[in-house]
C-alpha cells in the first residue's frame, strides 16, 4: 500500500514520557511533521539529547519543552518553555529530575495526607497502582494530583464515598460528565472523568488538597530566558485579556494559540499580536497515555505551517 504523504507541518505540544519518546518521533517523521516541541509537565527528561540525536537522524527537529502552571498575581497560569538549553542551571534548577525529587516528595506527601483527611483510603492497590503510589511517595512523578485522584477512584474501598461524593456534590458532576462527552478520549473512560472529579473538587485552587504553585510566572520567564528559550502563555481555550497583558509586561515571547484544533483566537487577536513581534505557535497536545490526539493533526482539524517552525527558530537565535 502507498503511503500517505502528509502536507510538511509543525507540532510544538507534544506530551511525552521516556517510554515513548521514540516511538513519538517516528510517528512526527511519518506523519510529515518536521520539527515538534517535546513536552513534560513541570520537567525534564534527562534523556533529552538522545531524543535530539535520534530525531535528527529522521530528519525531525526536536525541541526540549517544558509545561508549567506558574503564580500569576492571585492565580495560577499555563505556560509552556521551548527551545532552552536542557542542560542549562537556570532550568535544570526548577524542571531538572533529580533538582525536583525532593520537592516532589515533600509535596507528594502532603497532599496523601490532604486527600485521606478526606476520607480516602490508598490501602490494597495492586500492581501498577501500587507501583504508581510508591513513585510518587518517592518523589519520582511531577503530575501528582491528578494521579492521586486516578488512584483514588478506582481504589474498590472508596467506592462509597465516590457515590456519596457525586450526589452531594451532584451539579458539579453533572458538569464533568457533560463535557467529558464532549472531548474525545473520556467518554470511553469513566476512570478519568471521576478523576477529574474528584480534582476540581479537591485540588484546584482554593479546595482544601490545593498547594500554592511554588515559582511565578516573572521567574519562569527569566529562567527560561537565561537559557536561550521561550515562554508561551498556553490559555487552552480559556484566553484571559488581562492574565496576557501582564504577561506582556514580564516578557513572554507569544502565545499558543492552537490547542488540538482550529486557531483559538480571533484574526484581530493574531494580528495585533503579529504586529508586537511576538510568537503565535501551537501544538496537538498529543499524550502518549490517551492517544486520540494525534502528533501533527491534533483531532484532525490542526495545521500548523512550517512558517511558524521559522519564525520560532528566528527568535531563538536572535
Amino acid at each position: 500500500m502507498e503511503k500517505i504523504k502528509y502536507l510538511p507541518r509543525v507540532d510544538f505540544h507534544v506530551h511525552y514520557d521516556d517510554e515513548t519518546a521514540i516511538r513519538i518521533i517516528e510517528c512526527a517523521r511519518e506523519n510529515g511533521v518536521i520539527s515538534i516541541g517535546l513536552i513534560k509537565r513541570a520537567e525534564i527528561s534527562d534523556h533529552m539529547k538522545e531524543y535530539i540525536d535520534y530525531a535528527e537522524n529522521l530528519g525531525v527537529k526536536v525541541l526540549p519543552g517544558v509545561e508549567y502552571f506558574a503564580r500569576l498575581n492571585e492565580k495560577n497560569v499555563e505556560l509552556i518553555a521551548l527551545g532552552f538549553d536542557y542542560s542549562h542551571h537556570a532550568v535544570r534548577s526548577i524542571f531538572g529530575v533529580e533538582e525536583r525529587k525532593d520537592f516532589n516528595q515533600r509535596i507528594a506527601q502532603k497532599q496523601k495526607l490532604l486527600f485521606e483527611d478526606q476520607g480516602f483510603s490508598f490501602e490494597g492497590l495492586e500492581g501498577e497502582d501500587e507501583e504508581h503510589l510508591a513513585n510518587l511517595l518517592d518523589g519520582r512523578i511531577t503530575e501528582k494530583a491528578i494521579l492521586y485522584c486516578r488512584l483514588a477512584s478506582g481504589n474498590p474501598f472508596n467506592r462509597q464515598i465516590m457515590e456519596e461524593l457525586k450526589k452531594e456534590h451532584g451539579l458539579l458532576w453533572e458538569e464533568i460528565l457533560e463535557a467529558k462527552k464532549r472531548k474525545i478520549g473520556y467518554s470511553t473512560d469513566p476512570s478519568k472523568t471521576e478523576a477529574k472529579f474528584l480534582w476540581d473538587l479537591f485540588f484546584a485552587p482554593g479546595k482544601p488538597c490545593f498547594l500554592p504553585i511554588q515559582q511565578t510566572a516573572s521567574q519562569i520567564i527569566d529562567s527560561v530566558h537565561n537559557a536561550n528559550g521561550v515562554v508561551l502563555y498556553s490559555p487552552e481555550g480559556k484566553f484571559n485579556e488581562a492574565d496576557w497583558k501582564t504577561l506582556i509586561s514580564l516578557g513572554i515571547d507569544g502565545i499558543m494559540a492552537w490547542h488540538g484544533g482550529p486557531l483559538e483566537l480571533g484574526r484581530e487577536q493574531i494580528e495585533e499580536i503579529r504586529k508586537s513581534h511576538l510568537l503565535v505557535l501551537g501544538g496537538s497536545d498529543y499524550d502518549p497515555n490517551i492517544e486520540e490526539w494525534k502528533v501533527g493533526f491534533g483531532n484532525g482539524l490542526m495545521y500548523i505551517s512550517r512558517r511558524r517552525n521559522k519564525e520560532l527558530i528566528d527568535r531563538l537565535k536572535g
